[in-house]
């Protein structure tokens, strides 16, 4: 960077954002979309946010 000044050439680069990976907080589900999944997947069987934030924690250790 510091012969910047010097370069005699450049290339100009166009990022669409739309076409980056997603980063990994964007891939995780939100608290909201896992309790509707397990209350889709489970008729009986209701989730707090806490309980989700339990085994989040959890598997954060293994």
């Amino acid at each position: 960077m510091s012969k910047l000044h010097e370069a005699k050439h450049h290339v100009n680069v166009k990022l669409d954002m739309d076409e980056l990976d997603l980063t990994s907080a964007e891939s995780k589900a939100t608290y909201e979309e896992i309790k509707k999944y397990v209350a889709e997947h489970n008729d009986a069987m209701k989730v707090s946010s806490l309980n989700i934030a339990q085994v989040k924690r959890k598997r954060m250790r293994l």
